[in-house]
């Protein structure tokens, strides 16, 4: 392999070691339910049925209710997909 010794390439290498890095994103710290108070139970009553029925649709909704029996009429091809995307993961 050539060298890059003396090259713009090796001063650039040297330049950019001698910065200080920047910081693109520095997380803040959340807290959990901390903007509760700015939702009505009407609309967290809402939030939680159409969240209930994206996760039944999409076949998670056992994930979170261990007494949960799976209803017929769930999509096949959701079941598939479903299953097809769990095995590219494993």
């Amino acid at each position: 392999m050539p060298s890059i010794e003396g090259t713009i390439i090796e001063s650039y290498i040297n330049l950019y070691q001698k910065e200080t890095p920047t910081v693109i994103y520095k997380p803040r710290k959340g807290k959990i339910n901390a903007n509760l108070d700015k939702f009505s139970q009407k609309m967290l009553e809402g939030m939680c049925i159409t969240g209930g029925k994206m996760l039944k649709n999409f076949g998670y909704y056992y994930m979170f209710n261990e007494n949960y029996q799976e209803e017929p009429g769930i999509p096949a091809w959701i079941t598939k997909w479903n299953n097809a995307a769990l095995q590219k993961t494993i």
